[in-house]
């Protein structure tokens, strides 16, 4: 290195042209870098699946007398898993390969005509080979499947080179080269044109193997020298150096000792953990230090060129070639090529570093000892000539080949690899039985064939034959194994029903990759679907370390979790965990809806409307948890884009969890009718028994009943004891004893021994002969609610204070929803024994404020409901009508509370009641209240409170038919002497009747 800079004195043209060889080069070591760094890919990436389960979960109950009915609702939890994909072959590194190729071949081409006579005749030879090896005939020219097109384009380069060697040879290197570039130029645009089959280049690329595979052969041998010629020009440039024949022999050492290392570890000798220096650094290091060194070879006179920047541009294209070709070959994931030049690279830098030590020594020992500066004669011998080092180097490298493997075995191993590039053109174009043809060929010259196998396993793929893809994945496994086909063979056995089978693979792969994350994650996809809950939540835990597969590990760690319904609360898991991503997150909440834990996360938003089954998992889990506090904007905004096509896979789940949202916030009439609507679109069982549970927790009881019916016939489970108990509420006892009866020999013990509970009180004449369970259940379904004297007589004899509280509390509801408040009241103040439950003192408080507001309302307004604003969750429309009957506030704040209550719940009397009065008496729209009211009519078509307004609201504004006949329904439905009461409380409307 007698400069570094030393483009510094040529001429401005030279170092322009410098600087685009540069950038070229620069190109081809990043490409490469760039796909080592990826390799497999895109040959083989990995592909990622997300996997719905979902299982029932109760969100909340309520109480049918002594009864706990659940409300159940889908908890999905999704599992990540990932796959090899296909083999892809993206053309794009193939075509910036060949560019590279023959950009380079064209300044190769121009240098030789610059050679004199023998090396021009020897150089014009070796072209001759190389165009005929691209396999112009390939592209079917014309429909010339022959040699034509190939002598065509040799005999005018030929032609050309000939004239500027022998008629034009003051002609300059750049217009040779122009001409050249022109010439390649018309054959290219000719191909594009001319050639009759789909992507013609790609067919030259893949046949363009054989010719850059041996130039980088040649270049690889030629820089296997560099990094000790480099040790002499560092060691001896200076004027003051001292002991550099020890220093030289130092850093020889230590460097060819790391590369036997290297060379013991990657034939098998050694087996230690070690580092060592990396084959490919070495190849671009030398690649690097080598064109000074190569620069002084031609100022010392050992070269082929009269000028050196010619030199330059020799060394710089065969460094393009050689980086194109390994970039192409890694892209392609060809690895029997790749190993072939990976070892080559080995022999090569200790072949050559080995005997470089020697020609050192034998030629410049004495002057190192006496620390002259070598590195001006480095090439200049006296001794052992540089050609004998050149064949020295050569034999030891051979020796080191053979000590390793075979020259048969590296030789089957290129062409496999030659016959794997050809086999990826016509798998590109779809021809599969050609491919298969090929990749075949190459499995037959090297069965350790990654990528053939792997090719023929995607064709069977592609053909359905999950057989014969098995048999490939195994070949591979067996051979060349990678954590792609051992992943891809154990999915397929899980697939085929053999999930041991696929563990005992998994577990020889994590033996061969201990350190994968996508092992580890299959491993523990397969313990999950064995239900081996400890092992899966290990192995999910052991993913975590691979910083690729951590998110998708740690979403399966909490799908397991919610799988196995392990005890530890989830906000705290998800806490330890440190997890924020979407799969993640949406898990964790499934866990909690497992354990009734509210999650306090915000609303993670996306603008995607095309939604993913994490996605979907997320949203569904978000609505069951969040339910009560689920802005009703985001709820209508996400049953829209559930709606749209894209998504009509998921529909169902969002619109039934936008469906308990809505229940939750009191939107019940907008829940029933997503939910009917779902149901009658699937016709899933689950669906109705969601129907028939609100509706009967709405009071609803023969409807709910009809409901339940249907689950029972879509054999959703406990669906006839509630279809039973609905009857039974329902008063329908003629229709519920036979369910009651059949639960008596039903196989579900809960459901049998709730019915042997109940039954006595369904068909004793005898009340005093029954426990106080019983009794209970008799006051509720046999005493006749006029018959008071019964009833409080029976109650008396409870010796359970709880039970009495529950029996006087239902009593008094019963009497209210009869708009008798006054007799409510006289049966709430006979409790005495305070409620044993909080939700059953939530029901006591909620019942005296309603019957409070009733009978004094002045009292009621100077009650303090902080004490219930607690319970807006539970009951969420009571509390919004106590909050407006006590502090009405402005009128927008009014409007809205009873806009809310006229349309959320048709179930709801007093709501209903309150929001018709308010809009009779501050509206225009004299329609509205009626139609209000005939809402809940339709519902409720026997509430006496809903046929007290109708009728009243009916005759004011001059419905008076429809009013008579609501009073004639009325009448039919209370005693005489309180229709009297209702006909006298409104004298301005009626007449009195005797």
């Amino acid at each position: 290195m007698y400069a570094l800079a030393f483009w510094k004195n040529w001429p401005l043209k030279d170092r322009w042209y410098l600087g685009v060889l540069a950038a070229a080069g620069c190109l081809a070591i990043s490409l490469f870098w760039l796909h080592y760094s990826q390799n497999p890919a895109p040959a083989i990436e990995w592909e990622h699946y997300q996997q719905l389960q979902t299982n029932e979960v109760t969100t909340r109950s309520f109480s049918v007398g002594l009864l706990e009915v659940p409300v159940k609702a889908d908890n999905l939890f999704v599992f990540e898993t990932q796959a090899g994909s296909s083999l892809t072959v993206a053309p794009l590194p193939a075509y910036g390969s060949l560019i590279l190729f023959l950009f380079s071949v064209s300044i190769l081409l121009a240098l030789v005509t610059t050679l004199s006579r023998l090396w021009f005749l020897a150089g014009m030879l070796a072209f001759s080979l190389l165009i005929v090896s691209l396999g112009l005939e390939a592209t079917e020219i014309l429909e010339q499947t022959n040699k034509y097109p190939s002598w065509v384009l040799l005999f005018v380069l030929i032609c050309v080179c000939y004239y500027f060697h022998a008629f034009a040879a003051h002609v300059s290197f750049y217009v040779r080269w122009v001409a050249i570039i022109i010439v390649f130029a018309i054959a290219g645009l000719c191909i594009s044109w001319l050639a009759t089959v789909q992507v013609p280049f790609l067919h030259l690329a893949a046949h363009s193997y054989t010719a850059s595979v041996a130039i980088t052969i040649i270049f690889i041998l030629l820089v296997g020298h560099e990094i000790p010629a480099t040790f002499i020009t560092l060691l001896t440039q200076g004027t003051r150096q001292t002991k550099s024949l020890q220093h030289f022999l130092l850093l020889s050492a230590f460097y060819l000792l790391n590369l036997l290392l290297a060379y013991a570890r990657e034939i098998g000798y050694l087996t230690w953990n070690i580092w060592t220096v990396n084959a490919y650094f070495l190849l671009v290091l030398s690649t690097v230090v080598g064109l000074w060194g190569f620069l002084q070879r031609q100022r010392q006179g050992d070269t082929l060129f009269a000028d050196e920047t010619l030199a330059t541009w020799f060394y710089l294209a065969l460094a393009i070639i050689a980086f194109a070709t390994l970039s192409t070959l890694l892209a392609s994931d060809n690895e029997n090529a790749t190993d072939v030049l990976h070892d080559i690279i080995m022999y090569s830098h200790l072949g050559y570093g080995i005997i470089f030590i020697f020609y050192v020594i034998a030629n410049f020992g004495p002057m190192l000892m006496q620390n002259l500066q070598v590195h001006k004669v480095l090439y200049k011998p006296n001794i052992m000539h540089f050609v004998t080092f050149r064949i020295m180097g050569f034999i030891t490298c051979i020796a080191f080949m053979f000590f390793d493997t075979s020259y048969g075995t590296l030789v089957n191993q290129l062409y496999a690899s030659y016959y794997n590039a050809q086999g990826d053109v016509y798998y590109y174009l779809g021809a599969d039985k050609t491919a298969e043809a090929y990749y075949n060929k190459s499995v037959f010259y090297r069965n350790q064939n990654h990528h053939a196998h792997y090719a023929l396993a995607s064709i069977q793929e592609s053909r359905l034959e999950p057989t014969q893809q098995k048999n490939e994945l195994a070949s591979i496994c067996v051979s060349s194994p990678s954590e792609y086909a051992y992943v891809n063979l154990s999915t397929l056995l899980r697939e085929g029903n053999e999930p041991y089978q696929a563990l005992f693979l998994l577990n020889k792969a994590h033996k061969k990759f201990p350190q994968s994350g996508a092992v580890q994650n299959a491993l523990g996809i397969t313990y999950a679907q064995l239900n081996v809950s400890d092992s899966a939540l290990l192995s999910f835990q052991a993913a975590r370390q691979d910083a690729i597969f951590k998110t998708e590990a740690e979403t399966n760690l909490l799908a397991a979790s919610a799988k196995f319904k392990i005890k530890f609360p989830a906000d705290s898991l998800l806490q330890l965990l440190g997890a924020n991503q979407e799969g993640a997150l949406a898990n964790a909440m499934a866990l909690a809806n497992l354990q009734q834990i509210p999650i306090n996360k915000e609303y993670v938003p996306s603008a995607d409307t095309l939604w993913t089954p994490k996605r979907v998992t997320y949203l569904c889990n978000y609505l069951i948890n969040r339910a009560p506090h689920v802005d009703t904007t985001l709820l209508s905004t996400l049953v829209e884009i559930a709606r749209k096509p894209v998504n009509e896979f998921y529909t169902e789940a969002i619109i039934v969890a936008a469906a308990h949202a809505y229940y939750a916030q009191g939107s019940v009439k907008k829940a029933m009718d997503l939910t009917r609507e779902m149901a009658f679109a699937s016709g899933r069982g689950r669906y109705y028994s969601l129907l028939a549970t609100w509706l009967l927790e709405q009071g609803n009881a023969s409807v709910a009943a009809r409901y339940f019916e249907i689950a029972k016939e879509k054999k959703v489970a406990h669906s006839l004891l509630y279809e039973a108990l609905a009857y039974t509420e329902a008063d329908s006892l003629n229709l519920a004893k036979p369910l009651w009866d059949s639960l008596l020999v039903s196989g579900d013990k809960t459901d049998s021994t709730f019915a042997r509970t109940l039954l006595p009180a369904l068909t004793t004449k005898t009340p005093a002969t029954l426990t106080d369970t019983e009794k209970y259940w008799y006051c509720r379904y046999r005493v006749p609610l006029s018959d008071s004297a019964r009833f409080f007589s029976i109650v008396r004899s409870f010796s359970n204070p709880d039970l009495r509280t529950r029996a006087l509390l239902e009593a008094s509801k019963k009497w209210y929803r009869q708009d008798e408040p006054e007799i409510a009241a006289m049966y709430l103040n006979r409790i005495e024994a305070p409620p044993a439950t909080s939700a059953l003192g939530a029901d006591l408080l909620l019942t005296r404020l309603f019957l409070l507001a009733k009978l004094n309302p002045e009292a009621f307004r100077k009650q303090n409901l902080a004490s219930v604003s607690e319970l807006i969750q539970t009951y969420p429309n009571e509390i919004t009508l106590l909050t407006g009957w006590q502090t009405p506030g402005n009128h927008g704040e009014q409007a809205a509370r009873y806009e809310h209550l006229a349309y959320a719940n048709i179930y709801f009397e007093d709501g209903l009641i309150a929001a018709a009065d308010y809009f009779a008496n501050t509206g225009t729209d004299r329609l509205k209240p009626y139609t209000i009211l005939m809402s809940g009519l339709i519902a409720i078509p026997n509430s006496i409170k809903l046929l007290k307004a109708h009728i009243r609201y009916a005759a004011q504004i001059g419905f008076n038919e429809q009013a008579q006949q609501s009073l004639d329904k009325l009448k039919s439905l209370i005693a005489p002497r309180t229709f009297n009461r209702f006909i006298q409380a409104n004298p301005d409307i009626f007449s009195i009747e005797d």
